[in-house]
């Protein structure tokens, strides 16, 4: 008996995908989450092939080529079309009968428990059901399937008047089916992830209580740096030399720069993407390019320690989130020295950490946290924040070396004394917009370390 096996899904678009996660997780991380659910789902199937089940991937928002370089070239994708999701549904199962599939079954990528056996039971219950459905927890169902000699009048049935995206379409449907004399096997009851309350289910199933546990052995661990830059020529060529010796993929997320910062980059041969000015923005749009497990934001002028890969490595092999580095500055003096201590203190006691601290989180973590703040200021200490809710943070006991630019600019202690008051300020709930202004006119646009 001939098989199909539809899944429905849709290209990972920001702010289009999983919306109703963006509060929770900000949009680039709900497109990263309908990313991954769409990938387990596919390989968690890919095996039905070998026994004869034609795979069809039913998609939204993309096209073919899209697809098939995102999912692979081996499968076969068609557009879902216009209407709302019986309409759908109706059109793609029509399409298999016409080909000469005697069973199909339409599955979404929400449901994280789902896995191979279940879709087998389904075929198997519709040797002797017209119908299969498989209900979810949320009142919905996460699995359709239909028989070829199914009645021509069922379409209309079970795919017109039913109250889709509620909470009602399960007990709709077969409300709907009890009226008429045909056979419905049900499956057992699954979890879909659509709320935030329902993501404990997605952390269940990928065997994780937090996002930021590994889920690779140390070597397995990429490294994507992400260097924000405005008019950075005069730093930025020691610090991408540098980091050209080490194993790690190199992004420069440039914000405008009118100096030489693009020819530097474009010498160094690393790869650079374009924003709109704005530390956040920046660091934001290099992380959407970057395609190791690990990010790590880098400061132009600011300097890894030697072994600073070792060591991140080692952490998030230990389940950590993200994570910092000891503060250090290229000023070698004692008032210095006493500020360096003052920020170990914070870092380490406190759990304040800024950018000047090279922070660093698996892309999972990263995404389920919200991403960077897109605020003029304090973005940094905002995201320390919230991987804090996600994970396990750690500080790395490795001293980075930031230029003292500033301090010598604007004195050590004026300096000193911004960033306390701007740091307090912010905590006891002054707007980043108003600190942003506030702090630019005093330093003459320098961020807070």
């Amino acid at each position: 008996m001939k098989s199909s096996l539809i899944i429905f899904t849709r290209y990972p678009i920001p702010g289009l995908t999983k919306t109703r996660l963006i509060p929770a997780l900000g949009a680039e991380g709900a497109s990263d989450l309908q990313r991954q659910m769409t990938e387990r789902t596919v390989a968690s199937t890919l095996a039905m092939a070998d026994t004869g089940v034609r795979i069809q991937i039913r998609f939204e928002g993309s096209d073919r080529r899209q697809m098939a370089a995102w999912l692979g070239e081996d499968h076969v994708y068609e557009p879902q079309g216009e209407g709302d999701l019986g309409e759908r549904m109706k059109r793609a199962f029509t399409d298999v009968f016409r080909e000469g599939v005697e069973r199909a079954v339409v599955i979404g990528t929400d449901c994280p428990s789902l896995g191979s056996k279940d879709i087998f039971e389904a075929f198997d219950l519709l040797e002797n059901n017209t119908l299969v459905l498989g209900p979810a927890t949320d009142g919905g169902y996460y699995l359709i399937g239909m028989r070829a000699d199914h009645p021509p009048w069922i379409y209309d049935l079970i795919f017109r008047g039913i109250p889709w995206g509620t909470s009602r379409v399960f007990n709709a449907t077969m409300n709907v089916l009890a009226e008429t004399r045909l056979d419905v096997g049900l499956l057992d009851e699954r979890a879909d992830v659509d709320e935030p309350e329902d993501l404990v289910h997605w952390d269940g199933a990928i065997g994780t209580q937090d996002a930021g546990r590994a889920t690779h052995e140390k070597a397995d661990i990429s490294i994507s740096v992400i260097v924000p830059v405005y008019n950075e020529e005069e730093h930025i060529r020691e610090t991408l030399n540098w980091l050209r010796t080490r194993d790690v993929e190199i992004i420069v997320a440039d914000g405008g720069s009118t100096d030489g910062t693009a020819a530097v980059c474009s010498e160094a041969g690393v790869k650079v993407v374009h924003s709109e000015p704005g530390r956040a923005v920046q660091m934001n749009t290099g992380a959407a390019a970057a395609t190791g497990n690990v990010f790590l934001f880098l400061h132009a002028d600011t300097r890894l320690p030697d072994g600073f890969a070792d060591g991140l490595r080692d952490a998030v092999a230990q389940n950590a989130a993200g994570g910092a580095f000891l503060f250090g500055t290229d000023m070698k003096t004692p008032s210095m020295r006493i500020i360096e201590n003052a920020v170990h203190f914070r870092s380490i006691r406190l759990g304040i950490v800024f950018g000047d601290q090279a922070i660093f989180a698996t892309r999972e973590a990263f995404f389920r946290a919200g991403t960077y703040p897109e605020q003029p200021i304090m973005e940094d200490l905002e995201l320390w924040k919230r991987l804090g809710r996600v994970g396990r943070r750690t500080i790395i006991p490795l001293s980075v070396t930031t230029s003292a630019r500033k301090w010598r600019e604007n004195g050590v202690w004026r300096t000193v004394l911004l960033h306390q008051a701007v740091m307090w300020l912010y905590l006891l709930g002054v707007s980043p917009e108003r600190l942003g202004g506030w702090y630019r006119r005093k330093t003459g646009g320098n961020k807070v370390s």
